[in-house]
């Protein structure tokens, strides 16, 4: 590492770097690991080289004091370590599991004598061996830490100074991280990046690996960027649009933060149309560089935006969850999915299924709460129109006829019609005060009727002529288009059974895997697939014995030899990476059929309108007619409006699986048309017969 001795020092440069070259700590962990599995012929390597350090400090130890106290360090650590510098996952280390297992053993105790008679002495006991399992513990953390930390910045800044010379600005122009033939290159390498050493000079000459230059730029490079980051949430009038939108993210919980981020990224550039500034552009000259740079000086949003999307850890003050794990279990129960959601938690404590579940849903209601919104806006100009006043006196007006003195929704629907106004409200009501038992178990249960009651709401609003006040918009149309899109979209976001090249290897992987352990991915199985991950985790753990357990491994075999051959790390190696992978299977399994079962609750009883453009090729005229259609509860059956029937030229039928007929009711010969409302996103349809 030649001067760059100060570990905090460099490995806050490399996070500097990283921060500016997205792709190259994934690069890096490369050299260290492959699909989450340890590389044993990279960590032999590792382990070689931190003997041959203890044995060059050994040679001049004895006439040096802090040279045999770092030799005394690294002989004990590498002791402790079982004989090895460090543990990618500290708890395949057997000195480790074993302490955390006494721990574990101690809590349960604690809450035992908690619970029961209540000890003071074996509390007060109980609480120092703790004590001092946690020192113990942290102690053997931080060190394991620390030298792997030592060899992944060892391999990191031998590859800038033996490829690029320490010249970061070549380094971020020249090094790609999905150029996947270069990558193969530098990871053939990896030895010599591992022992890599300034070379002693003469006096005089001058090192092709200049250290301090690299050093330099990396320390300027730290500067631009603290200086950034000091600056972006600067007091500045320019920053207040995108302090509002941060203010909000903060809030939010954190089900909705990530996608309102994106919601926020995504609107800003389509309405701005952000350019991105691509530093490795080196058609760029500089005094292209300098326009584009002062361009983005004048509106930096977006680019406010990324960068606190980079540091968004350092500022989660606020945290929480709309639902809790009890909450998540009663919903999985009206769902009827019977897996085990609750003991399956993420790293931040909220549960993974929390995300695939809430979002959509509030999402579909954001639809529903803007339909509401258009018939207040058209409502309230109707009402203006009829009385020949303004849009402030109108809101007066509102207020006065209502008993509470605020404006109410629900008043000015008794206003319109006070005939028809009662429970018109109901659902835009339950989404403005957040009635969660109405807006997530009454629709799980069916008894929100919720399509019913926005068909209620939409015959209300264009029985008494609301639509009729032009605002250059069709607000029913929008509607049901935008809802039709939206469970279009959600399905295509359903884990597909549509295979690319990724999904392949993947799909021979996992079918490999389940095959290895005898499990298969029927629903029933989902649960088995679950223990066998916590069995498989649980053995590497050594909660439980691998000898109680033999059964799950006579026919497994790793390069010809049975698995209960090998050596135990290499087995522990084997069962972590098979646990999550198991795991992962078992998630997405199950985010699978959440998706499909919310989705049946969205189109419950759901109404679709369908415009249907008929081409008569022979007189080159267009025809166009719209038709209702009402899902029959949850079934593939659709019931046709009457009207849509009467009040065109053709035969309309529905037949059971969603399959439409036209037929031309004046047509010579018996033409007819068909198309599924299954199929993909159906709003509108257009049909051609006959011939010029």
């Amino acid at each position: 590492m030649g001067k760059l001795k100060n570990i905090k020092k460099l490995y806050s440069y490399y996070n500097t770097l990283c921060s500016n070259k997205s792709g190259f700590n994934k690069f890096i962990n490369t050299f260290f690991t492959c699909d989450g599995v340890e590389d044993s012929d990279f960590k032999k390597l590792i382990v070689e080289n931190f003997q041959n350090e203890m044995d060059a400090i050994k040679s001049f130890s004895k006439k040096n004091d802090l040279s045999k106290k770092n030799l005394n360090r690294m002989e004990s650590h590498f002791k402790l370590m079982e004989n090895t510098p460090y543990f990618w996952d500290i708890h395949t280390s057997n000195i480790y599991k074993k302490l955390y297992n006494k721990r574990k053993n101690l809590v349960e105790d604690y809450n035992n004598e908690i619970n029961g008679i209540k000890s003071k002495t074996r509390i007060t006991n109980i609480n120092s061996e703790l004590l001092e399992l946690k020192k113990q513990m942290e102690e053997i953390t931080k060190n394991n830490s620390l030298f792997r930390l030592k060899y992944k910045l060892q391999v990191a800044y031998a590859f800038l100074t033996i490829e690029f010379n320490g010249d970061l600005k070549e380094f971020k122009n020249k090094f790609d991280p999905t150029n996947l033939e270069k990558i193969q290159e530098y990871l053939k390498k990896k030895e010599e990046y591992l022992n890599f050493r300034v070379p002693k000079i003469k006096r005089g000459e001058k090192s092709i690996f200049d250290l301090g230059k690299l050093e330099n730029q990396l320390k300027r490079m730290q500067d631009e960027f603290n200086k950034r980051d000091s600056l972006y949430l600067d007091v500045d009038s320019k920053n207040n649009l995108f302090k509002f939108y941060i203010l909000n993210y903060l809030l939010l919980p954190v089900e909705f933060k990530g996608d309102f981020l994106g919601f926020v990224k995504t609107h800003y550039y389509n309405i701005k149309n952000v350019d991105f500034l691509d530093e490795s552009d080196e058609s760029l000259s500089d005094e292209k560089l300098n326009e584009k740079l002062k361009k983005l000086s004048d509106d930096g949003f977006f680019h406010k935006i990324r960068l606190f999307e980079k540091n968004i850890k350092n500022y989660e003050i606020i945290k929480y969850s709309i639902s809790n794990h009890e909450d998540m279990k009663r919903y999985f129960e009206l769902l009827e999915l019977n897996v085990k959601h609750l003991e399956y938690k993420s790293t931040d404590e909220v549960g993974i299924f929390n995300k695939n579940m809430l979002l959509p849903i509030f999402k579909y209601y954001q639809n529903v709460f803007k339909l509401y919104n258009d018939i207040e806006i058209h409502g309230l100009l109707k009402l203006a129109q009829n009385k020949s006043i303004n849009l402030e006196e109108t809101l007066t007006f509102v207020k006065d006829e209502g008993k509470d003195g605020f404006f109410n929704f629900s008043n000015l629907l008794k206003i319109i019609n006070k005939k028809d106004y009662k429970n018109k409200a109901k659902i835009r009501n339950s989404i403005a005060h957040l009635n969660l038992k109405e807006l997530i178990v009454d629709l799980f249960k069916n008894e929100l009727k919720l399509n019913e009651n926005v068909r209620s709401a939409i015959e209300f609003s264009l029985d008494n002529k609301l639509n009729k006040v032009d605002l250059g918009m069709d607000f029913v149309n929008d509607y049901y288009m935008k809802k039709e899109r939206f469970i279009f979209n959600q399905r295509r976001l359903i884990p597909s059974d549509i295979i690319d090249t990724k999904r392949d290897l993947m799909k021979k992987q996992n079918d490999e895997l389940m095959k290895k352990y005898r499990l298969n991915l029927d629903y029933d199985n989902l649960n088995k697939v679950y223990d066998r991950a916590n069995k498989l985790r649980s053995i590497a753990d050594e909660v439980e014995s691998i000898d109680e357990n033999k059964g799950i491994f006579t026919s497994i075999k790793v390069d010809n030899i049975p698995f209960l051959k090998l050596d135990e790390k290499t087995r522990n190696g084997i069962l972590i990476k098979d646990s999550s992978d198991l795991m992962g299977v078992y998630k997405e399994q199950v985010v699978k059929k959440l998706k499909k079962k919310v989705i049946e609750k969205f189109i419950y009883d759901e109404e679709k309108i369908i415009t249907i453009n008929v081409y008569k090729a022979a007189a080159g005229e267009t025809e166009s007619f719209i038709i209702k259609v009402k899902r029959d509860k949850d079934s593939d059956v659709y019931i046709i409006d009457e009207k849509s029937i009467l009040e065109n030229q053709y035969y309309l039928c529905c037949e059971k699986g969603g399959v439409v007929t036209v037929v031309p009711k004046h047509s010579v010969k018996k033409i007819e048309f068909k198309f599924d409302l299954r199929s993909g996103y159906i709003f509108g349809k257009t049909i051609v017969y006959g011939t010029k």
